[in-house]
């Protein structure tokens, strides 16, 4: 069994990346090996790519905190 989060993006998957939710985060989680993230890179294309990541909640490196971020500093 797995369970598949599939994410996408219309140009080469570089440092902008791919987001998972909170609510996503989670069951990653709790899911643990069986939770996959499948991003789709240039999903209209005909040499689209989907990489596979299996457990990504236990492979999170660092957390990275944007400007949207501005809005809510104190």
């Amino acid at each position: 069994m797995r369970y598949i989060e599939v994410k996408s993006t219309g140009e080469a998957w570089g440092d902008r990346g791919v987001a998972l939710s909170n609510v996503q985060y989670e069951c990653a989680r709790e899911r643990g090996a069986v939770y996959w993230l499948y991003v789709v890179v240039r999903p209209h294309d005909q040499d689209y790519l989907i990489s596979r990541i299996q457990s990504p909640a236990e492979r999170v490196a660092q957390y990275v905190f944007d400007g949207g971020w501005s809005d809510v500093a104190e």
